[in-house]
């Protein structure tokens, strides 16, 4: 059985989340939209894949990120907020793409993926409020001429309510963690990657592995749990504060 390792890096500020991103040592790259079905349709003799995302829908992301990776031969997701002409098309001040930027885009391979309509916090919206996020800014997304099937939320806050309302329009959902103290997300992030790893070919191994960065808050506590109850939980503790250092001995524990 080959393994097929996903790494979920507790490390630092921040938590880096590769979320079904199957790992590639060729550097070959899919969107994120088609990774289960490549995973289905795979053998065992199949190279491993990994996605890029962006989030925001910023234009840099086409002036540069977008040419040096199709120079590369590589595409990517990238998630746009819809009603990106407000405050001038631009997001904290930083110019954001276009309708025709994403149509290209999507044309040359990439994915087009929502990031809500108006990037707002989902947690903290009701029930109204946060249908009328996701459905408008898919409604928005595709009236120009884009396919949406999958949504990143703002700030990466997530809960079982704004999960459940997605599943109304979205195939996927993508979350991100800060990453620092994060006792009260750790284990329901763990929760719901298992649901999907549960659908997933019994002939490859998922495996979660969280580098606990020291947390004060009990982190490493809850992981610790999780290994009780998921044979395919790992957690790499850390004391040092020495963040560079500690993303290297990730990788040197994880890939060698």
């Amino acid at each position: 059985m080959r393994l097929l390792k996903i790494s979920f890096t507790l490390v630092g500020l921040f938590l880096i989340v590769f979320f079904l991103m199957l790992v590639n040592y060729t550097g070959y790259a899919v969107r994120e939209d088609t990774e289960l079905e490549r995973i289905e349709n795979a053998t065992q003799k199949s190279k491993g894949l990994i996605s890029f995302s962006f989030d925001d829908g910023l234009l840099s992301y086409y002036t540069k990120v977008y040419p040096a990776m199709k120079a590369s031969g590589l595409n990517g997701t990238v998630y746009v907020i819809a009603n990106w002409t407000e405050n001038d098309g631009k997001f904290e001040g930083r110019e954001l793409m276009d309708f025709p930027h994403m149509r290209e885009m999507e044309n040359q391979g990439w994915e087009i993926a929502s990031h809500g309509v108006k990037h707002k916090r989902m947690t903290n919206l009701s029930d109204e409020e946060l249908d009328e996020e996701l459905r408008l800014s898919k409604i928005i997304l595709e009236k120009n001429g884009l396919k949406i099937t999958n949504i990143a939320f703002p700030y990466g806050h997530f809960d079982d309510r704004t999960v459940n309302a997605a599943g109304e329009y979205y195939s996927t959902v993508r979350p991100l963690f800060l990453g620092y103290n994060e006792k009260e997300n750790i284990g329901l992030l763990i929760d719901k990657l298992e649901e999907v790893f549960a659908k997933v070919p019994k002939k490859w191994e998922m495996n979660i592995l969280v580098v606990d960065d020291s947390s004060p808050d009990g982190t490493g506590e809850v992981v610790r749990g999780k290994m009780d109850q998921f044979k395919n939980v790992h957690l790499f503790d850390i004391s040092e504060k020495n963040h560079q250092a500690s993303i290297e001995k990730t990788v040197g524990l994880w890939y060698t």
